[in-house]
């Protein structure tokens, strides 16, 4: 739905791969956590939920992708922690609901 996010995500990735970025309330930013957002394209409004979220990383540089002396906004920042809340109040959800998935033994038979 929005291309343009696409080296957006390369490189904040790259970028987190070399240089963890740190949280405003504690904790780091890695580049496995970030791609954790990956989560809200499970929810109705989730693609527009991370385009905000990534719009907010975007600097205001040429070809709009950050570089590697740019550090991340803290508002960027900010809501990547808020949309990550429900991961560290909920942790036993989030791991009862990735295991309904796990149901056993797959096959194309029907029954």
């Amino acid at each position: 739905r929005y291309p343009q996010d696409v080296e957006l995500v390369r490189s904040l990735v790259a970028g987190l791969h070399a240089a963890p970025a740190p949280l405003p309330r504690g904790g780091t930013l890695t580049a496995r956590r970030f791609l954790q957002l990956g989560l809200l394209l499970g929810s109705a409004s989730g693609f527009e939920a991370l385009h905000d979220l990534l719009e907010l990383a975007r600097p205001p540089s040429a070809d709009g992708l950050p570089d590697a002396t740019s550090s991340l906004p803290d508002l960027f920042l900010l809501e990547v922690e808020a949309a990550q809340q429900h991961f560290e109040t909920n942790p036993i959800y989030w791991l009862l609901h990735e295991a309904i998935y796990c149901d056993g033994g797959g096959g194309g038979g029907g029954g």
